[in-house]
Formats: structure tokens, C-alpha cells, sequence
């Protein structure tokens, strides 16, 4: 049985691979190196952005070594 916690857990990666998959998309479609680092740029902002709200819901994340992440 999936408990809440890994429900929500599961929604947030979800999350996670769209986001990359969008920002793997953005970069393919870039013609130029500033165009890429205009992307990056917008994605370690949201990225930043999501860690704060994940940490402010309480949710932990774990590498595979039990460590923290984000």
C-alpha cells in the first residue's frame, strides 16, 4: 500500500522529470551557447525555487546513500 508520503514523494519526482524533460527539449532547440545558458539559467531558478517549497513541506529527499538531497 502507498502511504501519503509516498504518494507525495512520487507526485514530486514526477515533477522533477517533466521539468528536465522540458528543459532538455529547450536546449535542443537552441542555436546558439547563450541561448543554452539562458536555460540553465531558468532552470537552477525554478530548481532553486522548488527545493525551498519541498523543504518548506517537510518532504526529505534521499540519494541512494540515505543522504539529504535538496
Amino acid at each position: 500500500m502507498v502511504t501519503g508520503d509516498e504518494s507525495a514523494l512520487r507526485a514530486l519526482q514526477a515533477s522533477r522529470i517533466i521539468q528536465l524533460n522540458k528543459v532538455i527539449s529547450d536546449i535542443a532547440n537552441c542555436t546558439r551557447k547563450r541561448d543554452v545558458n539562458k536555460v540553465l539559467e531558468a532552470h537552477y531558478e525554478t530548481e532553486s525555487e522548488r527545493q525551498r517549497e519541498t523543504h518548506k513541506a517537510g518532504i526529505r529527499i534521499r540519494d541512494s546513500n540515505n543522504r539529504d538531497k535538496g
